[in-house]
């Protein structure tokens, strides 16, 4: 279970993690220490020497410009070890077990202050959760096996073209916010009440508002929190009431990336309610207020969707190559609806989208063209990914990745993300990887709007 050791691969495999969740809650001066210790085994059919030494754990976080050690053991003979674990703040950190150089095992480890949590582990390791028992890691895991057990029900919902799903979300959404009376307090309670609250907007507005009432400012999620709450209040009451939400939360939240995360979503709530000369007010004040790098790029970026990328706006114009080596042109798409997604193949969230995109394309028939565009600038990790599935739509590979011009043209910011397109070739909605259930509502809409006119 070893293998040549090299310090390039223990930094090359931490750089290309696929999923980090950066640490949340309330900043503390101090910082915040658990302590974590346990045992690390092996099954006796592959080493019956008993001998468990060498094994090493870290805990990590990755910063904009380096990976740092939150907490660091090796194990002896028994296969035992202990650590303290010191974080900046109260969250979730990513946890490796390794042996010279190759990762054996990873999971995530919440950090918080006077937590002491332990962790059993025999390799080789068959995925999954790790074992990690405390009540901060009981929480997180609760709220982990919810999501799991979600979407498993409801991509098996859409297979079966059940029509219950809005009940299978609210149960859910129930469940998570429930999960505060068993573990109160907890890093995993406070993230899932915001999840239930970003969950049910849509289906149960009434309940979202009144959740997200409830929501304290020191709560990790405060920011998503606010901004499904101003989506709720926007359908039930109005654009005023959206606005008003957003900037009852950014007077209460206490840091100021948050303050600037809100006044961004000001920003959205007017660009959504097509109120494109508020929002670019709302865009100068983000830009006088809050002048670090971050937000003034992104403040040059939704200038450019302001002008160019909004509903009701010409899609922009495009051709490209597909993989099966014919070229596509958007413009040769007029009369029928478009969808063009963007996505990545490192991206796990979009295989395990692939189903119901199936089935959505089944029932659509001929009626729409589904363009999907992976951001790769390794065509062999696109091959890996597409070989043994049968990959939607019209397939392009753009292998400049993030650099594509593609992807400046349509704006694009997170993975993977879909413009609806009509038959006039004018953008009808933008959605976010999550929001593959409300694209296709508002298709059917349409659809069933234009059967009724023929």
């Amino acid at each position: 279970m070893s293998t040549k050791r090299g310090s390039g691969k223990l930094l090359l495999v931490v750089l290309s993690m696929l999923v980090f969740l950066m640490a949340c809650g309330r900043t503390e001066s101090q910082g915040v220490r658990s302590h974590l210790e346990g045992r690390i085994t092996v099954h006796p059919e592959i080493d019956s020497t008993g001998d468990y030494r060498g094994f090493e754990v870290l805990v990590l976080q990755r910063g904009e410009e380096q990976v740092d050690t939150l907490g660091y053991a090796v194990t002896d003979s028994t296969g035992h070890f202990a650590t303290d674990v010191t974080a900046p703040e109260r969250g979730v950190y990513p946890l490796l077990v390794l042996r010279e150089g190759q990762i054996l095992a990873q999971g995530d480890l919440v950090v918080a202050s006077g937590d002491s949590a332990t962790m059993r582990v025999q390799l080789p390791f068959r995925g999954g959760f790790l074992r990690i028992r405390s009540k901060e890691n009981a929480a997180w895991i609760g709220y982990k096996n919810l999501k799991a057990a979600h979407n498993q029900e409801i991509l098996q919902a859409v297979q079966k073209g059940r029509q219950d799903v809005g009940h299978i979300i609210e149960r859910t959404a129930r469940m998570l916010w429930g999960l505060e009376t068993t573990y109160p307090g907890t890093v995993g309670a406070q993230i899932a009440r915001a999840e239930a609250v970003t969950m049910v907007t849509s289906w149960n507005d009434s309940l979202a508002l009144a959740w997200a009432r409830m929501i304290p400012p020191d709560n990790p999620g405060v920011v998503e929190v606010a901004r499904a709450a101003a989506t709720a209040a926007a359908r039930t009451y109005g654009l005023d009431s959206a606005l008003a939400v957003l900037r009852q939360f950014q007077e209460r939240v206490p840091r100021h990336d948050q303050r600037a995360a809100l006044q961004a979503a000001l920003v959205q709530t007017y660009a959504d309610s097509l109120h494109i000369d508020e929002a670019l007010a709302a865009l100068r004040e983000l830009r006088r207020s809050f002048p670090e790098p971050r937000w003034q790029a992104w403040a040059t970026q939704a200038e450019y969707e302001l002008k160019h990328l909004m509903p009701g706006q010409p899609a922009p114009s495009f051709t490209a190559l597909t993989t099966s080596g014919e070229t596509f042109d958007l413009q040769k798409m007029r009369g029928k609806y478009v969808v063009v997604e963007f996505w990545s193949p490192r991206d796990l969230g979009y295989a395990r989208q692939l189903p119901a995109i199936h089935a959505l394309l089944e029932k659509w028939g001929d009626r729409v063209v589904w363009v999907s565009v992976a951001l790769e600038k390794e065509k062999d990790v696109y091959e890996a990914f597409a070989e043994g599935r049968e990959l939607p739509g019209i397939q392009i590979l753009e292998e400049s990745g993030a650099e594509s011009s593609l992807v400046k043209l349509y704006g694009i910011r997170t993975l993977p993300y879909r413009y609806l397109i009509g038959p006039d070739g004018t953008i009808l909605g933008k959605y976010t990887g999550q929001q593959l259930f409300l694209l296709e509502q508002v298709l059917e809409q349409h659809l069933a709007s234009s059967e009724s006119k023929e």
